[in-house]
């Protein structure tokens, strides 16, 4: 087994061998991906039926058939843009990867990924990421399901030296090492980040001693060969399956292609490629077996022909196959059926109370529901305050002040069967992860071609109102209005905070709740059994004839009290809270439009682009010719919230902004 030095270094234990029939089955996966990577590059230079860019894995195949032989069917893998190859190893068809590249509907996403994307759950790959480092707290997530579940399996992480240079790197293998999870860091260092040296993007020579800082067991090895690789991984993976936590390998590898198919070579010498070409891992290992008369010439030529074959019938398959004609709306998705409660709501709680209930009551009915986020057990806000004594550490987890990492650690979590609800303390600390919640875990469904869900909930306070200033008072909701896949909550009072939380967590899609600070201590009445809210069902708080206003969070007390105002001056106002953003319930402001013939909007956002932007545009395109007014809408300023109370009530909507907007169209 490894031994560690003070550093924490590694060595790896040279008296475990791998026998001949192991290096011809190794030697035999490596030539299937020559191949199938030689015929892409053919088809993509002919520029007829590849779908999307390519970025080839030639000279990589040791280091990606090195480790994963050493996996089982059910453990895990994720990867980057470069990932056939560890897709391949992994198990991979040739039919269906090469169909998914010609983007047909027999690919493994159905054609919604091609070449950058791939993801399958029945062999365990998470996917293929095309956005650097990624992949990396993502796996660590994953780990961490598999230490809560105790299912004794491991997943590894492939990325490349660039990746290193990156936060999500570091924030992954912190909590990794933090948390002991059975994960392998497999950095292929190819010498290359795109165009640019390792030597002249990155401040140490080997990677490596970056996973020792972090009290990893790390090393550097030879990645052009393949039994050196399966070697070491065999180690770390029985580490990992021991429960001693996760590993960092190195791999010194070369790659030989561009970085993308159709790019330029010129950045590299001819004499520096001929070099490693010398190593590469196939002529190596086939040299060496013909050598020691395990194989012969013949032998080797009829396997590469009888590969070859098959990838020839795997793109016709693919060539022949349909294209994808259905195409998924992202917000139809699911919803799950409300839970009615048969009597009257009678118990009067404060809204962190709703909140607290809700994750409680949905802790209790379902195990795999867990909390995590910084001072969660501590309770910052109070809103999680007890959970811990109830629940334990281990469903009630601490993280260090990694944004990124806790959503990608939720994800992986929750792509493995888990469902996380992790909290970012501020929503203006929601832009520190938008890789994660954007690129990932918004696309989880659609990219996987429905293999895959992400049922985790992000929630997030709006710190607006309270002179905390222009970096913990910004309200983000907008922003994710315009990313297919996410859906937003953002409740008003305790009854909808408590409804509409166990129905978030409920879900298999990500959901961004969002819980306004200045609600946290508000009362309202909630009833004593279960019951739940459905999404996309607004609430009518008052019917009225005049003017329709929609108000959002915050702005939704300050609606009722200008409501009450208004009546006293003889104007009918219906308010209504969406409740939901995403999916929005459109129908029912359109219809009370097209009864008001008037539309105000009050939102905790600023003005331009914002969520009265979109409900706007909704009823020009489809009730405009109900409109007797032009629609107004009661928003911050495109301004920064300052830290003076004088100063923040200047740009904070109030009540009599309200009821001045609503006089003014009424008139």
């Amino acid at each position: 087994m490894f031994k560690h030095s003070a550093c924490h270094m590694a060595t790896f234990d040279h008296s475990f061998t791998i026998n001949n029939r192991e290096l011809e089955t190794l030697l035999e996966k490596m030539m299937e991906l020559r191949c199938f990577e030689e015929k892409i590059a053919k088809l993509y230079s002919q520029g007829d039926s590849i779908v999307g860019p390519v970025h080839l894995y030639s000279g990589q195949e040791a280091v990606a058939v090195g480790v994963c032989s050493n996996l089982r069917k059910d453990d895990y893998m994720i990867s980057n843009h470069r990932g056939h190859g560890h897709c391949l190893a992994k198990g991979a068809t040739f039919e269906e990867m090469m169909a998914e590249l010609h983007g047909k509907e027999s690919g493994y996403n159905k054609g919604r990924g091609s070449s950058m994307h791939i993801m399958c759950s029945d062999l365990g790959i998470v996917g293929t990421s095309s956005v650097v480092a990624s992949g990396i707290p993502i796996a660590a997530g994953i780990g961490l399901s598999i230490k809560m579940r105790k299912t004794n399996q491991v997943v590894v992480s492939f990325f490349g030296d660039g990746a290193s240079n990156n936060g999500s790197f570091h924030e992954g293998l912190n909590m990794a090492a933090l948390w002991k999870l059975p994960t392998i860091f497999v950095c292929e260092n190819n010498n290359y980040a795109v165009s640019t040296l390792t030597s002249e993007s990155t401040s140490v020579k080997d990677i490596s001693v970056r996973g020792a800082a972090y009290g990893i067991p790390s090393v550097t090895i030879n990645g052009m060969n393949v039994a050196e690789v399966a070697k070491v991984t065999r180690e770390a993976v029985e580490r990992a399956r021991k429960g001693a936590g996760p590993t960092l390998i190195e791999c010194k590898t070369y790659r030989f292609m561009a970085h993308g198919e159709g790019e330029t070579l010129e950045y590299r010498t001819k004499e520096e490629i001929q070099k490693w070409k010398q190593m590469c891992p196939i002529d190596s290992l086939c040299e060496k077996l013909i050598k020691e008369k395990v194989l012969t010439e013949e032998k080797t030529k009829h396997m590469e022909q009888k590969i070859r074959k098959k990838i020839d019938e795997a793109t016709k398959f693919a060539k022949e196959s349909s294209f994808p004609h259905h195409f998924i709306k992202e917000a139809d998705v699911q919803q799950e059926s409300a839970i009615y409660p048969a009597s009257s709501p009678t118990k009067e709680i404060t809204f962190i109370q709703a909140i607290r209930e809700a994750l409680r009551e949905e802790m209790r009915r379902d195990e795999t529901v867990f909390l995590l986020g910084e001072d969660i057990r501590h309770a910052l806000w109070g809103v999680t305050k007890g959970l811990v004594d109830e629940f334990g550490r281990e469903r009630v987890i601490d993280t260090p002040i990694s944004e990124n990492g806790i959503i990608g650690v939720a994800l992986g979590t929750a792509l493995t069967g888990l469902r996380p609800v992790a909290e970012i303390m501020f929503a203006d600390f929601l832009t520190l992860c938008m890789d994660q919640i954007v690129n990932q875990a918004a696309k989880v469904r659609f990219l996987s071609g429905d293999q895959m869900n992400a049922p985790m909930v992000i929630r997030s306070p709006l710190g607006l109102g309270r002179s905390a200033g222009p970096q913990h008072s910004q309200s983000f909701i907008s922003w994710f209005m315009h990313v297919p896949g996410i859906k937003i909550a953002a409740p008003s009072n305790a009854l909808d905070a408590k409804g509409l939380l166990k129905t978030a967590i409920r879900q298999n899609d990500p959901v961004i709740f969002i819980e306004a600070l200045l609600l946290y201590g508000s009362k309202g009445l909630v009833p004593e059994e279960e019951y739940t809210i459905p999404f996309g069902k607004a609430d009518v708080k008052k019917k009225g004839k005049d003017v329709t206003l929609v108000a959002i969070s915050t702005m939704v007390p300050k609606a009722i009290t200008a409501c009450e105002n208004l009546a006293k001056k003889g104007v009918d106002v219906e308010l209504i809270d969406p409740r939901t953003l995403s999916p929005l319930d459109k129908d029912t402001i359109i219809d009370s439009v097209k009864k008001t013939t008037r539309l105000v909007i009050a939102e905790p956002e600023c003005k331009t682009a914002g969520i009265g932007a979109e409900i706007a545009a909704i009823v020009a395109e489809e009730a405009i010719d109900y409109l007797d007014a032009p629609i107004k809408r009661v928003a911050i300023p495109d301004s920064c919230i300052p830290c003076s109370p004088s100063l923040e009530k200047i740009v904070i909507p109030n009540e009599e902004d309200i009821i001045k907007t609503i006089l003014e169209i009424i008139s």
